[in-house]
C-alpha cells in the first residue's frame, strides 16, 4: 500500500495496522485512527558483516576502519531507539494507547 494512503486505510478499517518508524508514528498522526502501539524495540537493519577472527585480522587498515565505523553507528542506533521508545511510552503516547 502506498504510504500516502495508509492514514484513510487505517481510518477504514480497511488495513487494522501498520510498522513504522515511531518519530513516523506521530508525524502521520496515526494516533487518531489507531487504537494500540506496540513497542517492539526492533532495529533497523543495516550493513551488519561478520568476519571470523581470521579473516577480520587480514583485512588492510581502511577497511577495519569502515567495520569500526558501521560498529558504531549501529550502538548509536540501538541507544537512539532506546530513548526514543522511552520517551514514547512516558510522555507521547495518546490516551487511547495507554489503555
Amino acid at each position: 500500500m502506498a504510504f500516502p494512503e495508509l492514514f484513510t486505510a487505517l481510518q477504514q478499517g480497511t488495513v487494522d495496522g501498520q510498522e513504522n518508524p515511531i518519530p513516523v508514528i506521530l508525524s502521520a498522526k496515526f494516533a487518531q485512527v489507531q487504537k494500540h502501539l506496540s513497542l517492539t524495540a526492533m532495529s533497523t537493519p543495516g550493513a551488519d558483516h561478520r568476519f571470523a577472527g581470521a579473516v577480520e585480522q587480514a583485512l588492510d587498515v581502511d577497511k577495519k576502519a569502515f567495520i569500526e565505523a558501521g560498529k558504531a553507528v549501529r550502538r548509536r542506533n540501538a541507544r537512539r531507539s532506546t530513548t526514543t521508545n522511552a520517551t514514547v511510552s512516558r510522555s507521547c503516547v495518546p490516551p487511547a494507547w495507554k489503555s
